[in-house]
């Protein structure tokens, strides 16, 4: 569910998140990928939760 997603990326991501890269650009990502999915059979390499660990990573690595 929406609200399961929110607080698995609450969980593994606020910490980081509320430090962005000093020179970060973006301000907001929103994507979907059911159109390339669809087209192309194209498939995530990664799941969420490795995703997500990932991204956390990034953060800490880029935050300094």
């Amino acid at each position: 569910s929406i609200g399961d997603l929110a607080k698995k990326i609450t969980d593994k991501l606020l910490v980081s998140m509320t430090r962005r890269p000093e020179n970060s650009e973006v301000h907001l990502l929103m994507a979907d990928s059911s159109k390339l999915r669809k087209e192309s059979g194209w498939e995530p390499k990664v799941s969420l939760d490795e995703g997500l660990k990932l991204t956390k990573e990034w953060f800490h690595d880029t935050a300094g």
